[in-house]
C-alpha cells in the first residue's frame, strides 16, 4: 500500500509518500530538490539519502502521525490528507485507507 501527500494542489513545495507491506514500511520526503528516503525492516535504514536528517526522527511505525506532524511544523506546510493519493492491491481496502489517512494522519 502507498499513500502520497502533497502540501499543495497546484504547485506543491513538499511531497510525503509512504509505503507499507507486509516485511517493512517506509517514507520518502521531497522538498525543493532534496529527499530523504528511510526504510525500516527492524530498524530504520537510509534507503539513497537522508537530505533532511529524518533517520533520527523516525517514529515506530504506530507514532507515524508524529512524524507527519513534525514535517509541518518544521517546514511552515501542511499536507492535504484529504486529497491523498491512496494505491492498495488489498480489495476492497482503498476507502479504508484514505480514512485512517484523514483520521489519523
Amino acid at each position: 500500500m502507498t499513500v502520497g501527500l502533497d502540501d499543495d494542489a497546484r504547485k506543491p513545495s513538499a511531497h510525503l509518500h509512504i509505503a507499507l507491506d507486509a516485511i517493512e514500511w517506509g517514507f520518502r520526503f521531497e522538498r525543493e530538490g532534496r529527499t530523504s528516503w528511510i526504510r525500516v525492516m527492524n530498524a530504520p535504514c537510509v534507503h539513497e539519502c537522508d537530505d533532511f536528517d529524518l533517520l533520527r526522527k523516525t517514529p515506530h511505525l504506530r507514532n507515524l502521525p508524529s512524524l507527519v506532524r513534525y514535517l509541518e511544523d518544521r517546514f511552515g506546510i501542511w499536507f492535504r490528507r484529504a486529497h491523498a493519493n491512496v494505491r492498495t492491491s488489498l480489495p476492497n481496502a482503498e476507502d479504508k485507507v484514505r480514512l485512517w489517512v484523514v483520521a489519523s494522519l
